[in-house]
Order: C-alpha cells, then sequence, then structure tokens
C-alpha cells in the first residue's frame, strides 16, 4: 500500500497534525521524485513532530508513513541508513507496545523493510542477510496463519516464508532451513496454481530448493523433480530478457547436477541448451561472461 497517497489528512485523523501531516506528504514526494535529501529531511522532521503529538488518535499511523518515506528513500536515494533507522523505530515501537504485534499493518512493513535490507546486503554482509531473511520467513509465516485459507494472498505469504527460509540456507548453510523451505514452497506452488494465478516464482523457488536438496543428498528424485519445476517456472513466466537468467541457469544447473548424478547424457545436452539461453538473455557484458563460463564448464 502506498501510505504516501493512503488515507486521509484531515483533522479526523490526525488531529492538529493534519497541516504538518500534508506537508510531510509532499516533501517525501518531491525527495524521492528528485532525490532531493535536503526535502527527506524536512519530511522526516515533520513526521517525527507527529509522532509526538499525543493527540493523534492512532500513533502507529505516522510511524508506518514515515517508516514507508525512509524505505522508500533507500530505494531512490541509495540512503541505507534511513532503511536502518526505518527497522529500527518499528523494533522499538513493537518493544513498547503490544498492540503493534497484532497491527497486520505494521507487520506487513516489517516485512517490506526486512526484505529490502536483506537483498541489498547478500554480498557485503552475508551474516546480517541471513539473519534478515530469516526474520522475513518468521513475519510471512505470521501474515500467512492471519491470512484468509487458500486465498492467493496466503500463498504469496508463504511463498515469501519459503523464499526467506532458501535464501538463509544458501547464506548461512543451515540444513533445517533448507528442509523447511521446501516445505513451505510446496505449500505456496498449492495454493498459486489455478486460473489466474501465477505460480512461476514459487516454482522456480522450489525447484532451485529441490536442487540445492538433490545435489547435497545425492538424490536423484529431488534433481527430476527439481528439472520438472525450473521448466514449468521457465514456461510459464510472464517475462523475458534479464529477468529470466535466474531461472534458465537454474534450470540448466539441474539438468547438469542430474548428469552428474546419473550420467544422463540428454541431461547434459539439456544443460547446455538452457545455460546457452541464459547467455542470450544477458544484456551485462559481465553478467554474460559469467554465464559463458559456466556454459563451458558444463560442456
Amino acid at each position: 500500500m502506498d501510505l504516501l497517497r493512503a488515507g486521509s489528512d484531515d483533522g479526523s485523523v490526525w488531529g492538529r497534525s493534519a497541516t504538518r501531516v500534508r506537508s510531510a506528504r509532499v516533501l517525501a514526494e518531491q525527495a524521492l521524485a528528485g532525490r532531493d535529501a535536503r526535502a527527506l529531511e524536512e519530511s522526516v522532521a515533520l513526521w517525527e513532530a507527529v509522532l509526538r503529538d499525543p493527540a493523534v488518535p492512532d500513533p502507529l499511523l505516522p510511524l508506518l508513513e514515515l517508516v514507508h518515506v525512509e524505505t522508500s528513500a533507500c530505494l531512490a536515494l541509495g540512503d541505507s541508513g534511513a532503511l536502518s533507522r526505518a527497522i529500527g523505530r518499528m523494533e522499538d515501537t513493537m518493544a513498547r507496545s503490544p498492540a503493534a504485534l497484532t497491527r497486520a499493518d505494521v507487520q506487513q512493513a516489517r516485512l517490506t523493510a526486512y526484505g529490502i535490507r536483506a537483498s541489498l546486503t547478500e554480498s557485503t554482509a552475508p551474516a546480517r542477510s541471513a539473519e534478515d531473511w530469516l526474520t522475513v520467513s518468521g513475519i510471512a509465516r505470521v501474515l500467512a496463519e492471519s491470512a484468509m485459507d487458500g486465498s492467493s494472498e496466503q500463498g504469496r505469504l508463504v511463498e515469501t516464508m519459503g523464499r526467506g527460509l532458501l535464501m538463509h540456507y544458501e547464506l548461512a548453510l543451515v540444513p533445517g532451513s533448507l528442509s523447511e523451505a521446501v516445505t513451505a514452497l510446496r505449500r505456496a506452488v498449492s495454493a498459486l496454481t489455478g486460473p489466474r494465478l501465477d505460480a512461476a516464482e514459487a516454482c522456480y523457488l522450489l525447484g532451485r530448493a529441490l536442487r540445492l536438496r538433490g545435489e547435497r543428498d545425492r538424490s536423484p528424485e529431488d534433481l527430476d523433480e527439481a528439472v520438472a519445476l525450473l521448466g514449468r517456472a521457465v514456461a510459464e513466466a510472464d517475462f523475458n530478457g534479464p529477468s529470466m537468467m535466474p531461472y534458465l541457469s537454474n534450470l540448466g544447473f539441474a539438468h547438469l547436477a542430474r548428469y552428474r548424478l546419473v550420467g544422463d547424457l540428454d541431461s547434459l545436452n539439456d544443460t547446455v541448451a538452457a545455460l546457452a539461453r541464459a547467455v542470450a538473455a544477458s544484456t551485462d557484458p559481465v553478467e554474460s561472461e559469467h554465464r559463458l563460463q559456466n556454459l563451458v564448464i558444463a560442456l
């Protein structure tokens, strides 16, 4: 939800701080659209003033709007400090206010913020990223439990839970996280399979998890299923170009792992075909070289 545009800025919601709210929103939009750090500072200062106003009927609303601004600033202005401050604000609030623990909007804001930080720090701070991904999985689990059973919303949340567990395994090599990821992602694929639903990403994540488990445990069954799921993800994805690279690469690696385990020549041929498509999909010369090296190794 875009909190900068959601909700009213009248007195019934914001009390005497309504004028500050209007100004804070204008400055935030200016900051994010024009990459204006000064406007961001002024918007944050106004939101902090609203947070301190005891007359605001719902004190969590200004917190959520401020967190949204600081989270967006991380992406638009490259301000990682703003993201850390946003996360700190939410954790401090939850420690002080039991009511915040039960608010779905607060948990959703935490999910977004931790997910962004986990993604941004995978290569620079893998240990921290692993912990953040584990936090993401826990938040998604809580939200999924409160979502309508069998809904696509619940399916997406379970998918996010599985993604977090998978990334925690890849970064921290905790065996239990991989098993939990497979279980969660199986549930996500099932929930997101059907008319007008999109299970491609869940299939990709489950295929990736099964490939890793199949390689680790030398399980041809896991690798067979990984190949099938990754092939389905490639077929059902509603995009092309560079976004297809991880799908195609993981499909190629699954075929290669299967070839190495069972010696099936068809799997080697399929490896070459998938990795060649991954190379063709790349628009980045450095990335293309990396994919080409993978292709040469497979050959």
